[in-house]
């Protein structure tokens, strides 16, 4: 659906178990370390182990393998975090949160790619759900907010302005079917001026509220006909003119 949200909660943050750099590596979580094959191809794992500040944190539920800062002792940098639940982030760290470029594998099989900071997808980036749904655009704080375009592998799509995760702004929605809208939205609803154009050719362009025909607008029907006049909850209702072919115009009231 178009406005699924992007799972968010946080896992595995918060006060180390074992802290240990590559001055004093356990033995056992560096065999781990070693193992490690990169889901995403951000960075070298290999060539980040050689680091000078790499090292390893555990955490209550979850085990970091990246660079640490030689001062404080944080997350900075590149590394990996592997959850106890299968959630994986491979990316840049700043000041002990995940910050920069990132991917993130969640435990559901849904999946980022692109800007985070303060933990969350924030800047450019790419969302895939595991149904096939993509969503690539811009974030902030964790949310679809700015342009962007959804994707549905069905066939449905958009393309236009977001905000707090839902189509908010001016956009081109498509449906499967291959009907069509272009213009304004309010909240995931038609809301303002735009027009639909549907799969069997017929044409409405005029004013909309919570997601129908509201206020002045034309219906046009692929056979020439066409109704020009006031609209209620996508209804004929008020003044209208109704006009049946390029002769014949009737004043009607509905």
């Amino acid at each position: 659906m178009i406005n699924q949200k992007p799972e968010q909660t946080e896992e595995g943050d918060g006060l180390p178990v074992l802290n240990k750099t590559n001055l004093e590596i356990d033995p056992d979580l560096c065999s781990i370390d070693s193992n490690y094959e990169m889901v995403s191809d951000l960075f070298d794992f290999k060539e980040l182990m050689e680091k000078s500040n790499f090292g390893i944190k555990r955490y209550k539920n979850a085990v970091y393998k990246g660079q640490i800062s030689e001062t404080t002792q944080v997350r900075e940098g590149y590394g990996v975090q592997i959850n106890d639940s299968g959630r994986i982030y491979e990316g840049e760290w700043l000041q002990d949160k995940r910050g920069g470029s990132g991917f993130e594998l969640y435990k559901n099989g849904n999946s980022y790619k692109g800007e985070f900071l303060n933990n969350k997808p924030h800047g450019k980036g790419a969302y895939y759900w595991q149904n096939g749904e993509v969503y690539e655009g811009e974030w902030l704080q964790g949310t679809k907010h700015g342009f962007g375009i959804w994707k549905c592998p069905e066939g449905s799509s958009y393309m236009g302005e977001w905000r707090n995760n839902q189509v908010h702004g001016y956009g081109v929605h498509i449906w499967k079917n291959g009907d069509k809208y272009e213009g304004e939205w309010q909240q995931s609803l038609k809301f303002g001026q735009g027009t639909d154009i549907f799969a069997n050719q017929d044409v409405y362009t005029g004013a909309y509220s919570n997601g129908l025909p509201n206020g002045c607008g034309q219906y046009k029907w692929k056979s020439g006909a066409s109704y020009t006049g006031d609209f209620v909850d996508g209804n004929k209702q008020g003044k209208g003119k109704w006009k049946k072919d390029d002769k014949q115009v009737n004043c009607n009231q509905y």
